[in-house]
């Protein structure tokens, strides 16, 4: 396999840790919603092991080496033993921080970006201190686990570098020999019966059932302490819809498969459980922009037709997280997020996370001048929760995906809705049994986002897209110039003209986001297709994009919180630890037993037949 650049993929050794500081929101709740707020979290970590079975083959290998190798014995002993074994004290600080942001991103790939990180040490020594720890006389099996996934810590190509379809990527939602043909065909099969297409399709249940298992009694005591018969309810995709009628509770939680970016058929979802309290201060601006949504929806570019037939009016809440299981934290998230059709008849929740906005270092910014970078500094945490908030209710609760029902009707009228684009009938819509991610795929995360970034903050294939769009409108509006540093090497200068924002980028921008608002409510894959195959990467593209890379600065990582019950059973304490390598790892190590690690390495092991090459 061809070999790359290993730098992009290693931890850099600066690479701030955060703490997800929940204490105010914490304090401010009652014993009953601490112990509800307790069990759900225990819930979502639990079930979050299901995360390293999802992301690579050796993921869920390497969380239980890592685990027991720091579970067994205190760092500081471990530490001894890696200085005689040979290894540096930065060799030392370059394990901590792989083990921190391994346990934080649930696997060797990194949340944000799906690019593969390895460990950039003497591989010799490490396997040494492997042999010479005292997990490997505790655990007979640990050296064959580590044999196992030695060169998936070590060792990154072409192909490893970055998740996908396992003949160019690596990803664990399919098999090693599975390609897009063969899940567009499924896809095509999830409205079918039988044999189809000269396939024989059987379905078999029980993925990550032992797992699960152990969530589901810590759900049932949950119930134990809710204050409402709502959600005591919530239960499978019923859930969904419970869960939207539970109105501004003081502990907003939710558990369940349900981000699907990282699949590269963009269908089936990463486990995510969350527990939240809410942040009522932030709330209350949360609330005006709602009361005001009705008003700002038609303005949008595609118009009343291409909107939900009846706004339903979310609750939008800004939470303080105090455990968030799955790989990374996100901003903000619209849940119920994989199901538009509850999303679209019966409403949905939007929540943003208040304590991860906040939790900001202060960097330099590369690639502007002083001035535009001082004006970041000042307003880039201010306007967070307005981007965040546009981006939940105005970009992903907004927009109508044209239907026909399983009675021949439609949820449009056919007669009088007319194509945004030619100005014709619409002639093209979802077919019962079709979604939007099914249809659409690997584009639909990216298409949303754009959509969603037209009124907010988005992911990096939706901002390059619009970076290009705001770029083709020219007029000055968006310059990017090659220049170079005060030592010679390569650097890039980029300036947005804010006297032409309104007349030349805003133009741009509506335009785009209504051509995906039509392809996106018509089921149009092919024209979508064409318009992001239009907006490729170049030549361009690549020498900027590895003058960026050069420049790359690490991204921010967080350290949770963990609760216990106190011995009398009646109250729980908050339990935190230091912005640190060190206090990421044992945040870990006391978050979950030996027995669900066992589990874990169960699991891992019956699905290795699944991926024999590696």
């Amino acid at each position: 396999m061809a070999k790359i650049d290993a730098s992009p993929h290693i931890v850099p050794l600066d690479t701030p840790i955060c703490e997800l500081d929940c204490r105010a929101a914490f304090q401010n709740l009652s014993p009953t919603e601490r112990l509800y707020a307790h069990y759900f979290a225990r819930a979502s970590f639990e079930g979050s092991l299901v995360v390293p079975l999802q992301v690579s083959p050796e993921s869920a290998g390497i969380f239980v080496l890592l685990y027991r190798l720091f579970s067994s014995e205190p760092v500081e002993e471990l530490k001894s033993k890696a200085l005689a074994v040979g290894l540096s004290y930065q060799d030392w600080h370059a394990f901590l921080m792989y083990a921190a942001f391994f346990f934080y991103n649930s696997g060797n790939y990194a949340s944000f970006g799906d690019r593969k990180f390895i460990l950039n040490i003497p591989q010799d020594r490490f396997t040494q201190l492997v042999a010479s720890s005292k997990a490997a006389s505790l655990f007979p099996d640990l050296l064959s686990t580590y044999t196992s996934v030695e060169k998936g810590i070590f060792s990154v190509d072409k192909r490893s570098a970055y998740l996908g379809f396992n003949d160019v990527g690596v990803t664990t939602y399919h098999s090693h020999n599975v390609t897009k043909a063969d899940c567009d065909l499924i896809n095509r099969y999830m409205k079918e019966k039988d044999e189809f297409e000269g396939v024989r399709i059987g379905l078999e249940k029980g993925d990550f059932a032992e797992i699960l298992a152990r969530v589901c009694p810590l759900l049932e005591k949950t119930a134990e302490y809710a204050v409402n018969e709502t959600q005591k309810a919530v239960l499978r995709k019923a859930a969904s819809r419970l869960w939207i009628k539970d109105a501004n509770p003081a502990v907003e939680t939710f558990c369940g498969f349900m981000r699907e970016y990282r699949d590269p058929a963009g269908t089936r979802a990463e486990f995510m459980g969350i527990v939240a309290a809410v942040n009522r201060e932030t709330s209350k601006k949360f609330a005006r922009l709602v009361a005001e949504a009705e008003k700002i929806l038609p303005r949008l570019p595609w118009g009343g037709a291409y909107e939900k037939d009846t706004f339903l009016r979310p609750d939008f809440t800004a939470l303080d997280v105090i455990a968030c299981g799955t790989s990374g934290i996100v901003l903000g998230w619209i849940i119920p997020h994989m199901y538009n059709d509850i999303k679209q008849n019966e409403g949905f929740k939007n929540l943003a996370l208040s304590n991860s906005i906040s939790a900001m270092p202060k960097l330099p910014v590369n690639f502007v001048t002083k001035e535009d970078e001082k004006l970041l500094h000042e307003y880039t945490a201010k306007s967070f929760d307005v981007q965040v908030g546009c981006h939940e209710l105005l970009g992903h609760g907004s927009g109508k995906l044209f239907q026909r029902n399983d009675d021949g009707t439609f949820n449009f009228d056919r007669e009088s809705t007319v194509d945004i684009l030619t100005g014709g009938k619409i002639c093209s819509w979802y077919e019962p049994g079709e979604t939007w991610e099914s249809l659409f795929g690997h584009l639909a995360g990216g298409i949303e986002e754009c959509r969603c970034e037209a009124v907010g903050f988005a992911h990096s294939w939706a901002r390059f897209i619009l970076l290009k769009v705001v770029q083709e409108a020219g007029q000055g509006c968006l310059t990017i110039e090659e220049t170079t540093d005060s030592s010679g090497a390569p650097d890039l200068s980029v300036r947005l003209d804010a006297a032409k924002i309104d007349s030349v980028g805003m133009p741009a921008v509506r335009e785009f986001v209504k051509k995906l608002q039509a392809y996106k409510s018509t089921a149009n894959v092919r024209a979508a297709t064409a318009l992001f195959e239009k907006y490729g990467v170049d030549a361009t593209d690549l020498r900027w994009r590895a003058i960026v890379v050069s420049r790359m600065q690490p991204r921010r990582f967080f350290v949770q919180s963990n609760t216990k019950v106190t011995p009398d059973g009646k109250g729980v304490e908050l339990v935190t630890y230091p912005e640190t390598p060190q206090g990421v790892i044992q945040s870990v190590v006391e978050r979950f037993s030996s027995e669900s690690i066992d589990v874990l390495e169960k699991s891992w092991k019956a699905d290795q037949k699944y991926f024999p090459d590696v």
